[in-house]
């Protein structure tokens, strides 16, 4: 196993005891046994269906099942995988990929935001006019949720959406704030990096 893996960018354990490795750097998804003797890359590169191009996001529920979101062709498209690595559905996100926001390797905005339920997925896409949106696995928007905060930057709209992005984040940096909190909002952290 040493050396196979370029970006260990999500290691999860499934119900059945294997673990699953999304490797970011060689667009892929592998498969390691129970005993941690044997690896199988179960997805691999490509823009067609079934793999994965310029991936951004990983997901594994308890029902068996993982996604993983990626960018072919510049659209953000989230496929649903078996853990044998078949795809079992998928779809793309209307409209072409917006500029990613990160913190560190963390991107921050759009299908990289996924939370994957086994029945939904939730994204942050406050360009839809609120925090989160809900979709099917077929890609039908659910619900939306989530109210903007004032940011001061309402006239800006790239500014204030990018204020308005991302999901809870815990930290290990000490920010020195009034109140406890086990957690930094984004646009907190958004605030530290844009401010002058």
């Amino acid at each position: 196993m040493v050396g196979t893996f370029r970006e260990l960018t999500s290691l999860q354990q499934a119900t059945s005891g294997e673990y699953l490795v999304f490797d970011r750097l060689t667009h892929s998804v592998y498969s390691v046994d129970i005993a941690t003797t044997a690896v199988k890359k179960i997805v691999q590169i490509g823009p067609e269906k079934g793999r994965i191009i310029d991936p951004s996001a990983f997901a594994l529920t308890s029902n068996q099942t993982f996604v993983v979101a990626d960018s072919p062709n510049m659209r953000e498209r989230v496929q649903i995988f078996s853990l044998s690595g078949t795809c079992l559905g998928g779809f793309v996100l209307p409209g072409r990929v917006v500029r990613r926001l990160t913190l560190g390797d963390t991107v921050l905005n759009g299908s990289a935001s996924l939370q994957y339920t086994g029945k939904s997925l939730l994204m942050n896409q406050p360009e839809s006019g609120a925090l989160f949106t809900e979709y099917t696995l077929a890609g039908w928007p659910v619900r939306s949720f989530g109210t903007f905060r004032q940011t001061g930057h309402e006239s800006d709209r790239d500014v204030n959406l990018a204020l308005n992005s991302g999901l809870p984040l815990y930290t290990i940096l000490r920010v020195k704030r009034s109140e406890p909190s086990s957690f930094v909002a984004p646009g907190f952290l958004a605030q530290l990096h844009c401010s002058s």
